[in-house]
């Protein structure tokens, strides 16, 4: 029978491994005893709709604009519709302060009056009652005392403006003010024309000779009726918008 005899180191190694083995057992062992069983929680499968949403911020467009113009200048009084309201052809949307409006209209009808009434007066005389220079001459007059009133209204009302836009006059105040300044203003345009335009015609005929008199009657009545129908015309224009 053979013997096989182990080595003094390779014993002392191998208990050592063992004594390990023992530590490292007695240790969970240990660990299990204190702590217990790790608890498992348990969902059961459940089929089921789920939201999910989340919020941002933005402009909605429909990706066109659309302007809306209208036929008659002035600020807008009130407005009869909301943003993003549906609309249709016909409706109203905003009425316009037609206080503008008004004051064009008038003087165009001052200015129509005026020139009516001058063409009355030349077209009864049937004869021009000055020369063709007088009458230029008091025409010239005429366009003086018309350009100092209008700078006078016009001073006056740039000194309202100020005071109303400071809110010491009321409106109505301002809009009287300024009907004056806009009606001087008119006559003052009114007289210079007809100034240039006699003084023009004087001029030609005086050159070509022949009855200066007779012919300078006639083209102030066709003069005067031109303005007339230009005045009717502007007066349509107005009440068509």
């Amino acid at each position: 029978m053979m013997k096989i005899g182990l080595h003094k180191d390779k014993k002392t190694l191998i208990k050592a491994g063992i004594a390990v083995v023992l530590i490292a057992a007695a240790a969970a062992g240990a660990a299990f005893a204190a702590g217990g069983a790790s608890k498992v929680a348990k969902v059961s499968v459940q089929r089921k709709s789920v939201e999910d949403w989340y919020t941002e911020t933005g402009t909605i467009s429909t990706g066109s604009d659309v302007t809306e113009l209208s036929q008659v200048s002035g600020p807008i009084e009130a407005i009869y519709v909301t943003e993003g309201q549906e609309v249709k052809k016909g409706d109203l949307l905003m009425s316009i302060d037609t206080t503008d409006y008004q004051y064009q209209r008038s003087l165009a009808e001052a200015a129509l009056e005026s020139s009516k009434g001058q063409l009355d007066v030349q077209s009864a005389s049937q004869l021009m009652t000055a020369s063709p220079g007088e009458y230029v001459t008091s025409l010239g007059s005429q366009t003086a005392g018309a350009r100092a009133a209008y700078e006078s209204a016009k001073t006056q009302y740039e000194a309202s403006k100020q005071l109303y836009e400071n809110g010491s006059i009321s409106r109505a105040q301002f809009e009287s003010v300024q009907a004056e300044y806009l009606a001087a203003q008119a006559a003052y345009t009114q007289a210079s024309s007809r100034l240039a335009s006699s003084s023009q015609m004087l001029g030609r005929l005086n050159a070509e000779g022949g009855d200066v008199n007779k012919k300078f009657y006639e083209g102030t009545i066709a003069q005067l009726q031109s303005q007339v129908d230009t005045q009717h015309t502007l007066l349509d224009q107005i009440d068509d918008q």
